[in-house]
């Protein structure tokens, strides 16, 4: 049978033998020799969740790839007005509309990513809220650029 370390941070205090960590008293007397003491600098010694650094990186990619793209379509109408109207539509708004398409869904999946990083057990949890907040943020402004365009 193995018995988990002395650190605070190794413990599982979900069990029942264990109480969670306590500070110092107030008042100058000692805290229960018996209790761990919380140490803020205990807590750098997590690890950054995988699935949120990758989140935050696919999100941060995507979102420049978005905005490149929308520029590219608004370069394309204002220099071709008649580029969605065409028969054979214009190869290059075509193109970046399969591109936004994907770069949406690839969006999806860093939304995805960042919600199993804020999930992982015992991992720091910012860039899976960044990557999270991210592919929110930039997946409606996409939507709202499209609406403000239909309304035009």
């Amino acid at each position: 049978m193995t018995t988990p370390s002395d650190h605070p941070i190794d413990k599982d205090y979900r069990q029942p033998e264990w109480d969670y960590p306590i500070p110092p008293s107030s008042f100058g007397g000692e805290s229960d020799p018996g209790r761990p003491v919380f140490s803020p600098l205990q807590w750098e010694r997590l690890p950054h969740s995988t699935c949120g650094v990758l989140s935050f990186i696919l999100s941060l990619f995507f979102a420049f790839t978005l905005f490149v793209l929308v520029c590219v379509c608004v370069y394309i109408a204002l220099e071709n007005p008649e580029a969605a109207d065409q028969d054979p539509p214009h190869l290059g708004l075509a193109l970046a509309g399969l591109g936004l398409i994907g770069a949406c869904f690839a969006q999806l999946a860093s939304l995805v990513l960042g919600i199993v990083g804020l999930c992982e057990p015992r991992t720091r949890k910012g860039f899976a809220i960044f990557g999270v907040f991210l592919s929110i943020m930039s997946v409606s402004a996409l939507m709202a650029v499209i609406i403000i365009g239909l309304m035009i």
